[in-house]
């Protein structure tokens, strides 16, 4: 079994950090002509860093929600929550600082003709413009930026069940005015940052919460594949390691479901929160009023699809759902998930893991609870994320108010 090496620590608070790294190329080779180019584009990421910045003040979780293309936002959810749960950042004491870099940046873009020697921008970073960041902070900006990228279009009538997201990376000339080219190596670069960041928390998660041997293997570097130059990992075996953190850390999990007929186009008739706080050894389903708004949750958005006549009434749904429980439903449906965005390069790793009992187990019971794309009976989850309690209640209540 072959494991990752040197990864880096999902719970470093060290400034190791620098903004200057989530530039998609190397500065020292940005020379005369392109030193104004290479300005504007770190200031870009100058811009970005305080927009989030301002966004982690205002705790607006929902807003780290990156597109990144390796069907693994459960292992987002779970890093973004215990980031704020756990390690949250102090966006206060680090804007003055991105204020003050922001201004001297725009004077050297301005005064360009006084820079000597057109030295390249590298040198520039070491003595006046760079940003020292902790693992939090360098996780977010990147995780804000592919949430400001991401488009939601409505379910396809090809996939009605599924989520329809997509890229547009003019929305980066949003944050401030830069070309093309420059975009799409930035969005490839941070998705790629990003999936690796996310193998690498799996893989030290599973070790810290000392986790059988077999899941051990199967989210070791053995079952590492690239899809479209993206790390991932198979969804069962994560999502087993993010429901154990999730357990282990005392994050709640929210179920925000949606109750569809299937005979009538997948009209949503109905819409429930259902709020589950931690225990020892599982969740159990609390009233609202018992979590602290602050409190970061793991939220579950997903179907429950059926012909209209046969649709359950709100109480028994509700009860349907809380007797599942959030645990068997999140296994069962990432059983039947595809592991990874490109089965065929899985192909031969699949074999292994289809011989596991427990996975046998949750990929046969998610067809009988109705826990999958081919029967959402019960509930289908076509995406996760995290947000505050308090911003989930809110939607709550905005649903209500307009059904």
């Amino acid at each position: 079994m072959k494991l990752e090496k040197n990864f880096l620590s999902p719970f470093n608070n060290q400034r190791d950090f620098l903004l200057s790294h989530l530039l998609p190329y190397d500065p020292n080779n940005n020379k005369a002509k392109k030193l104004e180019n290479g300005l504007r584009e770190y200031l870009l990421l100058i811009i970005a860093t305080e927009q989030a910045l301002e966004i982690v003040a205002k705790k607006d979780i929902n807003r780290f929600d990156p597109l990144v293309g390796e069907n693994a936002c459960q292992i987002r959810s779970l890093q973004i929550a215990l980031i704020f749960l756990r390690y949250p950042v102090d966006s206060q004491a680090l804007l003055s600082e991105i204020s003050r870099v922001r201004i001297h940046c725009l004077n050297l873009i301005e005064n360009l003709d006084r820079i000597v020697n057109k030295r390249p921008i590298s040198d520039l970073f070491k003595s006046d413009i760079e940003i020292h960041l902790n693992f939090s902070e360098y996780f977010l900006i990147q995780s804000y930026l592919l949430t400001k990228v991401k488009i939601s279009k409505p379910p396809s009538k090809e996939n009605p069940l599924v989520l329809n997201e997509y890229t547009d990376i003019k929305k980066i000339g949003e944050i401030s005015h830069i070309g093309s080219n420059f975009t799409n190596k930035l969005v490839s670069h941070l998705r790629q940052s990003l999936s690796v960041h996310s193998v690498e928390l799996i893989q030290s998660l599973a070790y810290q919460l000392e986790m059988d041997q077999t899941v051990k293997q199967i989210i070791s570097a053995d079952f590492v594949i690239i899809h479209r130059h993206l790390k991932c990992l198979p969804c069962f075996w994560v999502s087993k390691v993010v429901i154990q953190a999730a357990i282990k850390y005392k994050i709640p999990i929210v179920l925000h479901a949606q109750l569809k007929s299937q005979d009538r186009n997948y009209q949503i008739e109905n819409e429930i929160f259902l709020y589950f706080d931690a225990t020892l050894t599982g969740y159990q389903n609390v009233p609202l009023i018992s979590l602290k708004k602050e409190t970061p949750a793991i939220v579950l958005i997903g179907s429950t699809a059926r012909d209209f006549n046969n649709l359950p009434s709100v109480h028994d749904w509700k009860k349907e759902l809380i007797a599942s429980g959030p645990i068997d439903i999140f296994l069962a449906c990432a059983a039947t998930h595809k592991q990874y965005p490109n089965e065929m390069a899985g192909e031969e790793i699949y074999k292994d893991q289809i011989q596991n009992k427990e996975f046998q187990f949750y990929r046969k019971k998610a067809f009988e609870w109705g826990c999958c794309l081919q029967n959402a009976s019960r509930f289908f989850w076509s995406h996760v994320y995290c947000d505050s309690i308090e911003n989930i209640s809110l939607s709550s209540f905005e649903t209500a108010d307009n059904s």
